[in-house]
Order: C-alpha cells, then sequence, then structure tokens
C-alpha cells in the first residue's frame, strides 16, 4: 500500500512538473526563448546568422568572449542598443545566465528576437576570443 502511494505521489509531482512547462511555453512572448550553451555553440559552428550580445563588462569581456559578439554591459544597454543589428536573432549572455534576463527583455521590448544563454559564459565551454 505505501509503494502505491509512493508511486502514485511521483506521478502527480510528474504531472504536475509537465503541465508547468507546457504552461511556460503558452505565456512565453514569441521571439523570446533560452538557447543551451552546446546549442548556441554548435549553431554558430554552422553559420546560422546569431548576433551575440555579451552584457559583461568590458574586463571581463576581454578576459575572454565568443567569437564575433557584442560587448554592451547591462548597464549600457539602453543607450547602446543602436549597435544591435536591426532584425537579429540575439543570443544573450553574461557570467552565469541570471544577468542576461533583464537585458533580453529589454531587446525583446525593443522588437529582437531574443535567446537568453543559459548558464552564461561560465558554461560556455567554446572557443574564447580575447
Amino acid at each position: 500500500m505505501r509503494t502505491a502511494l509512493k508511486i502514485g505521489a511521483v506521478l502527480l509531482g510528474i504531472v504536475v512538473l509537465v503541465g508547468a512547462a507546457h504552461m511556460a511555453m503558452l505565456f512565453m512572448p514569441s521571439g523570446y526563448g533560452t538557447v543551451s550553451n552546446a546549442d548556441l555553440e554548435e549553431r554558430l559552428a554552422t553559420g546560422e546568422a546569431i548576433t551575440v550580445v555579451d552584457v559583461r563588462d568590458a574586463d571581463d569581456f576581454a578576459a575572454g568572449h565568443i567569437e564575433g559578439a557584442l560587448n554592451i554591459p547591462s548597464s549600457e544597454l539602453r543607450e547602446r542598443i543602436s549597435e544591435v543589428p536591426e532584425g537579429a536573432t540575439v543570443a544573450v549572455t553574461c557570467y552565469r545566465g541570471l544577468l542576461n534576463r533583464s537585458a533580453s527583455r529589454k531587446l525583446h521590448a525593443a522588437g529582437y528576437r531574443v535567446e537568453r544563454v543559459e548558464g552564461g559564459m561560465s558554461d560556455w565551454t567554446g572557443p574564447l576570443a580575447r
């Protein structure tokens, strides 16, 4: 009997998690999403047109960044948003994937198709430009 209750509780938990994921997808605005570092690296390697915007400060960017990335620190994004090519698909990266949330919202509100990079540069395993 206890085993059946445990199984039921696990199944209920799975149903709740799956339902929450589906609800999040329903309410995620069009043109806004997330991308893993591995997927971003693969897409860049195939030549897909993605503008990477790195919102870390200039010193961290200089220490190592994704080849071709634009460095626009989050605190400067409002003033420098015009540096991002119009109509671009933008992958926004930062330190660990938290700072890029607000930057992604600003870019999306300005009309860009945005993908927030999960894990940020701390999870990046691809080549680094300096």
